[in-house]
């Protein structure tokens, strides 16, 4: 929702939740599938099941696909009339989100948490700086 009581800019990026819950599907077996391959060697030397931290991964990647819009839309509103608009949304919600992946993987013992998470937060930028465009054309 706008802070300024115009809801018709954000119209852009709502979806259904039907979407929203296959994308968050998509998401959760996206990357606990690359949290397994990125894992499997090193959970095998250590002697721990690579599911575990796929699990992991996906869970959190299913929580923030859900989240991730709402936030992204929240802050560019937040933030209008910042030079910057189009990139902090992003920034700020990739921070929050890879701090919240590293200590949620440190927590269960993953292996190799930079090579779980980075490629994840990398499309998760791309999409929130994708998401503040429209937005910013809509507005």
């Amino acid at each position: 929702m706008s802070t300024h009581g115009d809801n018709s800019s954000t119209e852009v990026v709502r979806t259904s939740s039907v979407f929203n819950l296959i994308s968050a599907s998509l998401a959760f077996f996206l990357w606990g599938g690359w949290a397994w391959f990125a894992n499997a060697e090193a959970a095998a030397k250590i002697g721990a099941s690579p599911l575990t931290f796929a699990l992991t991964q996906g869970i959190c990647s299913f929580t923030i696909t859900l989240c991730m819009v709402r936030s992204t839309t929240r802050l560019f509103y937040l933030l209008a009339g910042n030079p910057l608009v189009l990139l902090l949304p992003a920034i700020i919600t990739v921070t929050m989100t890879g701090c919240f992946l590293t200590a949620v993987h440190a927590l269960v013992g993953t292996p190799n948490i930079a090579k779980t998470v980075a490629p994840a937060l990398i499309v998760a930028f791309c999409f929130n700086v994708f998401t503040t465009f429209k937005i910013s054309r809509a507005a």
